[in-house]
């Protein structure tokens, strides 16, 4: 078993993408390869700047198929700050954009099934030991702002943040304003654009809590 995920992750890798990545955001403590980038992961904008933690881990991957069905090319587009905090795993089709005032962080043993969307213009935090399912999109503004009648901005960036043992189920959206204590989970399909302050919900539907108390292993 240990031979066939060296093996895995050794055809599915871009080796030139990895050297590039980590050369040009760590320097010469990239010839470590903390970040492996796989084949079908674009690098669309190589601006802003990566912070890892002094540990330095080396299990950050950047496009992998964990399914054997998820084909289709994720990619990353940071002109802002990007953290990892530890270990992550980020799966094909996954599409990244920081934007230059937006700082994305996040936690360590962060999975990453696929197919997800991520845009950062504010701040969005995605808490260590969550599971983020395929076809989710996570973003913390509108894109294109609203004005009333003196020009002032009405629907400004708010922050996400997610807590530490949060599942968010496939095809959710976490919009902006979204603040998930720890040990939440989110339905499949569901929307939340609203803060809550208990831990352990089940959260469903649009910003409505269907059980509290709950736990879930991976």
């Amino acid at each position: 078993m240990y031979f066939r995920h060296n093996l895995t992750t050794f055809l599915e890798t871009s080796w030139i993408k990895t050297l590039y990545f980590n050369l040009r955001y760590f320097g010469w403590k990239g010839f470590s390869l903390p970040v492996i980038v796989g084949k079908k992961f674009k690098l669309k904008k190589m601006k802003g700047t990566v912070i890892l933690p002094e540990s330095f881990p080396k299990k950050i991957f950047l496009g992998r198929d964990d399914f054997g069905w998820m084909r289709s090319h994720g990619y990353w587009c940071n002109e802002g700050t990007v953290i990892f905090e530890g270990p992550c795993f980020i799966g094909n089709g996954t599409r990244l954009t920081v934007s230059q005032e937006g700082t994305l962080t996040m936690g360590g043993n962060l999975y990453f099934s696929g197919n997800a969307l991520v845009i950062c213009r504010h701040a969005i935090r995605l808490g260590g030991d969550s599971m983020i399912s395929w076809n989710v999109t996570i973003m913390d503004s509108d894109l294109h702002a609203i004005t009333d009648r003196e020009s002032r901005t009405v629907n400004s960036p708010k922050a996400v943040l997610l807590g530490k043992h949060t599942w968010i189920g496939f095809e959710s959206r976490l919009l902006k304003g979204c603040q998930l204590p720890d040990g939440c989970i989110v339905a499949a399909g569901s929307t939340v654009s609203k803060a809550f302050d208990r831990e352990n919900l089940l959260i469903g539907k649009v910003n409505e809590i269907l059980k509290n108390k709950v736990e879930w292993e991976a």
